[in-house]
């Protein structure tokens, strides 16, 4: 019977031979098929559904929890992703190497070290796409805690990590880590909902020179976004509201958004003057528009 400790229905699996995308340990599996044909004169049939399981790096399952559970807003900090294996075999394989899924919002993402059984251990770290990769020196681990120790910022409230831990010898038996209670992966940051606006920690430069002496010679913005997922734009125009251009993002991937403008438009250089900074944001709630001005000196 089906209740609250289930997890919830997976993403579809799209292709016969595709991994488990339900969260591990698994004791009991549900499936649900759906079976959708373009041609109504001929309906596609199931002959046979075959499931096939690896068994568990740790059988008795892994719990986590990070700590602080709150941060300040865009602010680099360092956290503790604490792993606990629930119970140990003689049978288990045990792991070597953990996963620590990087939710959106996290940036500037750095392994300050790695213990286990809460000694320092040589652990090795690497940024793969949303990910922090931390391979784990011999042996494995099958009874002990392994802690993550780490520094980032966050803007998304409540920020969620999750975990992952595989035994290298076992690429594809990957075993999840469950929150050790309700919230246990959470991080709050009270100030990402407090108040009403969407672009904060707002910084840029009031003046620059763009006249090729390698001496503040680009603009530089920055803030971050809250409260949304849609991407922000930033438009240039004079003080007469003739659009002069539109500066990209250039860590679109990172905490903060980043812009820089060399004073350039349409290939040429813009007159000297006062410029006005447009920054739009969009929710479903309400768009919020912030202006900055920029001075241009040769």
């Amino acid at each position: 019977m089906r209740d609250d400790t289930w997890s919830s229905w997976s993403l579809p699996h799209r292709f016969s031979g595709q991994e488990f995308q339900s969260p591990s340990p698994r004791q009991w599996l549900r499936t649900r098929v759906r079976l959708i044909s373009s041609d109504g004169a001929n309906m596609p049939t199931l002959r046979s559904l075959r499931f096939v399981a690896n068994a568990p790096v740790v059988a008795a399952g892994l719990q986590g929890e990070i700590f602080p559970h709150e941060a300040r807003l865009d602010s680099l900090q360092e956290f503790r992703y604490t792993i606990k294996p629930l119970g140990t075999s003689s049978s288990d394989a045990g792991f070597d190497r953990v996963i620590l899924d990087l939710p959106g919002g996290s940036g500037d993402v750095e392994l300050v070290r790695t213990t286990v059984r809460g000694v320092a251990v040589e652990g090795v770290a690497q940024i793969v796409g949303s990910t922090l990769v931390v391979q784990l020196p011999p042996p494995v681990v099958r009874r002990d805690s392994v802690e993550l120790i780490f520094r980032g910022r966050l803007a998304e409230s409540p920020t969620v990590f999750s975990a992952f831990v595989l035994n290298s010898s076992q690429e594809g038996n990957t075993q999840g880590v469950v929150p050790a209670e309700f919230g246990a992966d959470q991080v709050h940051l009270p100030e990402a909902v407090a108040g009403h606006s969407l672009v904060r920690s707002l910084t840029h430069s009031a003046v620059f020179t763009p006249n090729g002496d390698g001496r503040n010679d680009v603009y530089q913005l920055s803030f971050t976004v809250v409260k949304t997922s849609r991407e922000p734009r930033v438009l240039i125009y004079d003080v007469s509201g003739r659009f002069v251009t539109e500066l990209s993002d250039q860590t679109p991937q990172a905490t903060r958004a980043s812009y820089s403008w060399g004073g350039d438009a349409e290939g040429q250089k813009v007159p000297p003057g006062i410029y006005i900074v447009r920054i739009e944001v969009d929710s479903d709630a309400r768009n919020e528009h912030v202006h900055k001005t920029v001075n241009v000196v040769y």
